[in-house]
């Protein structure tokens, strides 16, 4: 499907609305015979909060900017995403695992990707956010 953007409001489309980052998946999760929407332009940093240890980015934010972030304020993120282009929510929203290792009972010492998520702001079709102030794991499995 060619990239285009759309004539009118998104919740006008017609089929179904998809949503891409990268596009590394080997799955068909975001075929679709409609809109098809990129999130390569939503990699901006929103916020950094030193002393609660918080980084606040847009959903399409890379690894590789968060670290080039990061690096000048002597912090790092505790369990990188195995591909340094992997965006934060393709990373969260596919179980993204992370370079942690595994303990002596044989089990990864740090959860996935999704789990360093301390709170997240997803949009509806109309943009309308929605916040919730908890992990990602915890509202992925709601």
């Amino acid at each position: 499907m060619p990239w285009a953007l759309p004539s009118g409001p998104v919740w006008e489309a017609e089929g179904r609305v998809r949503v891409v980052g990268r596009s590394h998946s080997f799955t068909p999760a975001a075929d679709t015979d409609g809109l098809l929407m990129s999130m390569v332009r939503m990699q901006d940093v929103l916020d950094f909060d030193d002393e609660a240890g918080t980084i606040t980015v847009e959903g399409g934010t890379t690894y590789t900017v968060i670290n080039d972030f990061l690096k000048d304020k002597n912090w790092a993120v505790k369990n990188l995403a195995t591909l340094p282009h992997f965006t934060v929510a393709g990373s969260a929203s596919m179980g993204t695992h992370g370079s942690s290792g595994v303990g002596d009972d044989g089990r990864a010492k740090l959860g996935n990707q999704a789990s360093q998520i301390s709170a997240i702001e997803l949009s509806d079709a109309r943009l309308s956010a929605r916040s919730k102030q908890e992990s990602a794991m915890s509202y992925c499995d709601a």
